[in-house]
């Protein structure tokens, strides 16, 4: 299962998001995070990992910049045997169900639309664990 996979590649206005993501990263990880999940997600964090959150500038210095660029081949995707979900929240910003659906293409399935938005397995962990198992309903009889 993939959530809201951060590919640019799939997104049909990729500098625009950065733009967008740049401005949203400014202030550091924590307001980032609040505007993704909502409030109420990180509200819900205990304090202890609301720290540890906040201390956290691995991902804005170091990885944001070079791994949301990176663009699977066409080729490898179609060679993946397994069954893949691709899964956005119908609450998120746009471009993550614009990624999704893209890789999805990719794979030989469909993004699937679950309820809530980037943080839905914090404050929707329901409606993950449905869509999970709806996908992939355990071994065959």
């Amino acid at each position: 299962m993939l959530h809201e996979p951060p590919l640019f590649a799939g997104m049909s206005d990729p500098r625009g998001n950065l733009t967008f993501l740049k401005e949203a990263t400014a202030n550091g990880k924590v307001p980032f995070l609040r505007m993704l999940t909502g409030d109420a997600v990180y509200n819900g964090f205990s304090p202890g990992y609301q720290s540890r959150l906040a201390a956290d500038d691995t991902w804005i210095k170091h990885e944001f910049d070079n791994f949301e660029y990176y663009r699977p081949a066409d080729s490898e995707l179609a060679a993946v045997k397994r069954p893949v979900a691709v899964i956005f929240g119908a609450e998120s910003p746009p471009f993550f169900g614009e990624a999704a659906t893209w890789l999805a293409a990719r794979l030989g399935t469909q993004a699937l639309t679950i309820p809530g938005g980037h943080g839905a397995h914090y404050d929707k962990p329901q409606e993950v664990a449905k869509a999970i198992r709806e996908f992939a309903p355990g071994p065959a009889h």
